[in-house]
């Protein structure tokens, strides 16, 4: 078994033990531009769990439809493998420069498709209070769309 079998292994014990606690833990997740991490919300917080994973994904699939995160992509390989400073800061940068586009698509696109689970605006906003001014941002660019499918269509856009 390798060293990342092990860790696969210690992660999903780790999340599987988070979401079978009476711990009100949030669910925290970060993505790389290659893939992303979970950390599963437990107890009365479990619900966070899909908030998370639906956020990172959709960190994820701005990448996969876009050329700017091809370009992030492609850096983030390229610093995975150099790993040089000049590679870090580079990649670094580009992350920066798409930051609060990044994080106005994920965090209203995570909460627009999770209020179909009962996960309301309000909750959203109590475990997630360094995400509202996103949000924000994200309700401004919908404002006057009524259709769910168009306002989920939208953000992207």
């Amino acid at each position: 078994m390798t060293d990342r079998d092990d860790a696969d292994r210690q992660e999903l014990q780790s999340n599987l033990e988070l979401l079978l606690t009476a711990d009100a833990n949030v669910a925290t997740g970060n993505f790389n531009h290659l893939g992303w991490n979970l950390q599963a919300g437990g107890g009365d917080a479990s619900w966070t769990s899909r908030i998370g994973s639906v956020h990172e994904t959709c960190h994820f699939e701005l990448n996969q439809s876009t050329a700017f995160g091809a370009f992030l992509m492609a850096q983030a390989y390229l610093t995975r493998e150099l790993g040089t400073p000049t590679q870090m800061l580079k990649l670094q940068g580009l992350a920066d420069r798409c930051q609060n586009c990044h994080e106005i698509f994920a965090t209203l696109q995570s909460l627009l498709i999770s209020e179909d689970n009962d996960i309301s605006r309000a909750a959203f906003v109590d475990a997630y209070p360094d995400y509202v001014d996103w949000l924000w941002q994200g309700e401004k660019l919908i404002e006057g769309l009524s259709g769910k499918f168009t306002r989920i269509a939208h953000v992207g856009h």
